[in-house]
């Protein structure tokens, strides 16, 4: 299921620290996610392609990391911070896509609190666009000394934000199934728990499925009655 990779790639986000070596497995797990759901709406499909992108910064970012490992890099330190910058744009594009898409395809199924949620999380991306410009070296020389602790409420504001992501990203998973599970072979386990977990992800995929049968079959019946009327 595409949430379910989605939730794995984008957990990796919350590295703040140590994000070159990370990024590169978040970017990935992502593109896949959103390829897998990109055939859902136009919000994934841009997701995917920013995906893309960032996959190919995070490509950068590690070759930079590697290198000055082995070998410092002087002029490294002086672009630290716009790379760091650049990276939390890229971070806020996804996440403006993800949250888009996920508000559509809620709306869709009926998902009204999930939906909600996802629309009321899409102006608070900004505090991604807010970490970027105090990644910038000339915001030390505006705030002083009180840029650290206004930088480390930024940071923590990240962490929060991305945190409440996964979390509607989950809920999606959980609420939401795609199409494709009703081609699978239902899972049988020895604990009766997990059977009847697989009973519930069958219900909703054949839910789902139905719904969307229903919504084009109407669709359908409507442009005949046009098309008599002419």
């Amino acid at each position: 299921m595409g949430f379910g990779t989605l939730f794995i790639g984008y957990f990796f986000l919350i590295n703040i620290s140590y994000f070159s070596y990370t990024d590169i497995i978040s970017g990935m797990v992502m593109l896949l996610a959103l390829y897998k759901l990109s055939g859902i709406n136009k919000s994934f499909a841009h997701g995917m392609t920013c995906a893309a992108v960032f996959s190919c910064f995070a490509l950068f970012e590690i070759i930079l990391a590697a290198v000055d490992m082995f070998s410092p890099i002087t002029w490294l330190t002086s672009i630290t911070s716009y790379i760091s910058a650049v990276r939390y744009i890229f971070i806020f594009i996804l996440t403006f896509f993800i949250l888009h898409g996920i508000n559509e395809v809620s709306r869709e199924v009926e998902a009204d609190a999930l939906a909600k949620g996802a629309k009321a999380s899409l102006p608070l991306s900004l505090v991604f666009l807010v970490a970027a410009l105090f990644e910038m070296p000339f915001i030390s020389g505006i705030f002083g000394v009180a840029v650290t602790y206004v930088y480390f409420a930024v940071l923590l504001a990240v962490v929060m934000f991305i945190i409440s992501n996964l979390m509607t990203i989950y809920k999606a998973y959980m609420q939401i199934c795609m199409p494709e599970e009703l081609n699978r072979a239902p899972k049988k386990s020895k604990f009766e728990f997990m059977n009847r977990f697989y009973d519930s992800i069958e219900k909703k995929s054949r839910e789902y499925a139905e719904y969307k049968l229903s919504k084009n079959n109407s669709g359908g019946k409507e442009k005949n009655k046009n098309g008599k009327r002419k």
